[in-house]
């Protein structure tokens, strides 16, 4: 039998879940119906929808073995059996690009899943905790935005070793100190209101407070922020594979397809003519993807387009 405090303070529980998780998943909704009002955007998700699905049934999509060397067929120009032609070494560029989009997806989702992991985790704590370790926190994520994003890559991939494992830490490495200052701000915020407060007043627990009230009402700012943070995690993946230092040879990689095809650019364009469109149109699709989502979680930027 539950006395009459106790029934209070469920209610009142029950009553805080409602008001922290209510303008969340409205939030949500509401950014996805302004973010489609824009054609651009549409385009976009369609896009990224089809490069998804491309990179997912490669291994169907593909009309050889990305691996299988013709050497018959060297540097083939495209044609009916080789429709964006051959490399150096008689393997089908079709075939290898769709496996290179396999691999740079797997990687750059993988990384940006990992950085906006910890970098969310690290972000709530030093934004609910504040105090010193907010500005200790807050010093060192200084020192990882004064470095170059690009050298830090290669620096750490350098350490690291090859193979695509190594690109994915890398990568991940480089996001969390931008997740972590991008959730910082919100968790402030959210933090000195009333129903923070009021589950503060009925004794519910750190952990609770951050991760069922606080962190539902940030969550959308990371989503949209990681859509965008996938371009960039597609493009170092390709300077990576480029200079040598993601996956490595003979597995398909758009990048390493651009450094292989560099020196063929006058004999045989199409060998990386048809990579660089791949990394091109992937970078355009989420770009046009996240930005949609950001501008509609803009209140100025609503209506306008």
């Amino acid at each position: 039998m539950m006395t009459a405090p106790d029934l209070l303070k469920a209610q009142e529980e029950l009553l805080l879940d409602d008001m922290a998780n209510r303008p969340a998943r409205s939030w949500i909704a509401d950014v996805f119906s302004e973010a489609i009002r824009s054609r651009l955007v549409v385009v976009g998700f369609v896009i990224m929808l089809i490069i998804t699905l491309l990179a997912i049934f490669a291994s169907h999509v593909a009309p050889y073995d990305p691996e299988e060397i013709i050497a018959a067929q060297r540097l083939s120009s495209p044609n009916k059996e080789h429709i964006f032609g051959t490399d150096h070494l008689g393997r089908d560029i079709l075939s290898r690009v769709l496996y290179g989009v396999q691999t740079s997806l797997a990687v750059s989702l993988s990384s940006i899943f990992l950085g906006m992991f910890f970098g969310s985790i690290l972000g709530l704590i030093s934004g609910y905790i504040g105090g010193r370790f907010d500005n200790v926190m807050n010093r060192i994520l200084d020192v990882f935005f004064g470095i170059p994003t690009l050298l830090f890559a290669i620096a750490l991939s350098a350490v690291l070793g090859t193979g695509i494992l190594n690109p994915i830490i890398a990568i991940a490495i480089i996001n969390v100190p931008f997740f972590a200052r991008l959730v910082r701000g919100p968790t402030l915020a959210e933090k000195a209101k009333q129903y923070i407060l009021a589950a503060r007043a009925i004794g519910a627990d750190t952990s609770r407070i951050v991760f069922r009230y606080i962190f539902p009402n940030v969550i959308p700012i990371v989503i949209v922020q990681g859509t965008v943070s996938l371009s960039y995690a597609i493009l170092i993946e390709a300077s990576l594979g480029f200079v040598g230092l993601g996956v490595q040879p003979p597995t398909p990689s758009l990048g390493n397809m651009l450094n292989e095809g560099r020196t063929f650019l006058e004999l045989a364009p199409w060998f990386s003519i048809f990579p660089g469109l791949a990394i091109m149109i992937m970078i355009m699709a989420f770009n046009l993807a996240g930005d949609g989502l950001r501008d509609a979680l803009d209140p100025m930027m609503r209506g306008t387009r």
